[in-house]
């Protein structure tokens, strides 16, 4: 079957056999919740529903429920079970980045009973699209990057290039690489229109240099921008993007331009090697950084099973979070990530409930591949349950890569592949 006509029929069997979220009727005072779901901004995409379930510490499901529409949920204890204070949530939201499902599978552990989180979409609706060709630019050394406001693309064509507007008007940033360094032009864009941006009169970029506790021969780190000091609003701006080329560096300098943002927030990958089994991430809101601050932990070692895995660590850290993935014969791919206090020894894969296997027939725990496991120290917050109150926070819900944090992960390579 062709990956489109598949994903048809995926789509249509989702929303004729799956029902919304349940409501219980009740003929006298409702029991109290155990749990409040806050939909918004379109965290739930059109024809595509979420699957939200709640399972005991040993991973045993206590409800499953489906839900179809960005509104408030209250979940209620099913009758005859005995809720115990804390509990794993799980919640699956899907999405077809190109001809193929993908399914995301958070697992939340010791979520307190009676907690209300609200998830928020990341992006809001294109509003529109403008044609941009640049001229007048001097000979190129490296890739383009167009950014505005949650939209950027990086490429060596300089003509008739397509960005996607969240707002409109917006602001246009442009930077360029050439053998005098880079520089950057912002011109203002609107839907619907086509520009041709001049660019012998850009400006030259500002940089910033980020030194490295080790020497990186892989490594990615990615700088966005904001208008104000409200990080939420506007939508932040890709000021810069740097991948690396197979040559060890020990430091790097991110470019922006002058006087533009207020403030950044900055993302770093690194690895020794293409092939280490250690990747390092740091990531920080406010001012650029000067150094990468890398955790003081280590995972000592890694045992998974079917279900579960058993990890010893040491060193400093505030969350340890461990990662399965699956690709079925039909090309939907399964990630599943659960995240757990330091204190973790054995991260437990929650029971597939029924909604789960309806939507997607060929998940089974017997499939899941191990893949990695991580720690994370974070700098703003005092422990996982911190992140987990701010997470989901009502009144300010959150990312989880907007925290300040630092962060090892050890891939898994089984003994008879080396």
């Amino acid at each position: 079957m062709k990956p489109t006509l598949f994903l048809f029929a995926v789509l249509i069997f989702i929303l004729s056999g799956l029902t919304s979220c349940k409501k219980e009727e009740h003929t006298s005072t409702p029991p109290t919740p155990i749990f409040t779901l806050n939909f918004t901004q379109k965290f739930i995409p059109d024809q595509i529903p979420v699957i939200v379930f709640l399972s005991d510490p040993e991973g045993k499901i206590i409800l499953d429920t489906v839900c179809t529409s960005n509104m408030t949920y209250l979940l209620y204890p099913p009758s005859g079970k005995t809720i115990p204070e804390k509990f794993m949530v799980t919640i699956i939201n899907s999405e077809i980045p190109w001809h193929n499902l993908t399914a995301h599978i958070n697992t939340y552990t010791n979520v307190a009973k009676g907690s209300e989180w609200t998830l928020k979409g990341t992006k809001p609706d294109s509003v529109g699209k403008a044609t941009i060709s640049l001229i007048n630019f001097p000979a190129l050394s490296g890739p383009i990057l167009y950014s505005n406001s949650g939209y950027s693309n990086e490429t060596l064509n300089p003509s008739d290039r397509i960005a996607v507007l969240y707002q409109t008007p917006d602001e246009l940033y442009v930077k360029i690489q050439t053998g005098e360094g880079q520089f950057y032009k912002i011109t203002d864009i609107a839907r619907n229109g086509n520009y041709a941006i001049d660019m012998s009169d850009a400006s030259q970029a500002e940089s910033h240099t980020i030194s490295f506790p080790l020497s990186a021969e892989n490594y990615e780190a990615r700088l966005y921008g904001y208008k104000d000091a409200d990080y939420d609003s506007p939508i932040p701006v890709t000021a810069d993007n740097l991948i690396s080329e197979g040559v060890p560096a020990s430091s790097i300098d991110m470019h922006y331009p002058a006087s533009f943002f207020s403030g950044f927030h900055t993302k770093l990958m690194l690895q020794e090697t293409y092939t280490s089994e250690v990747t390092w991430f740091y990531q920080t809101e406010g001012s650029i950084p000067d150094e990468f601050v890398q955790i003081d932990a280590d995972i000592l070692s890694m045992q998974p099973q079917t279900g579960s895995l058993s990890i010893q660590t040491s060193g400093t850290f505030d969350m340890v979070a461990a990662h399965w993935q699956f690709i079925d014969h039909t090309l939907v791919f399964y990630e599943w990530q659960i995240f757990a206090p330091d204190t973790t020894a054995t991260i437990i894969i929650p029971e597939i409930p029924p909604a789960f296997k309806q939507m997607f027939p060929t998940a089974s725990l017997d499939s899941l591949i191990f893949q990695y496991a991580e720690l994370t120290e974070l700098f703003t917050l005092s422990s996982y349950y911190e992140l987990i109150g701010k997470l989901f926070d009502p009144s300010h819900p959150q990312q989880m890569d907007r925290f300040d944090a630092s962060s090892l992960r050890k891939n898994f390579i089984p003994w008879n592949s080396k």
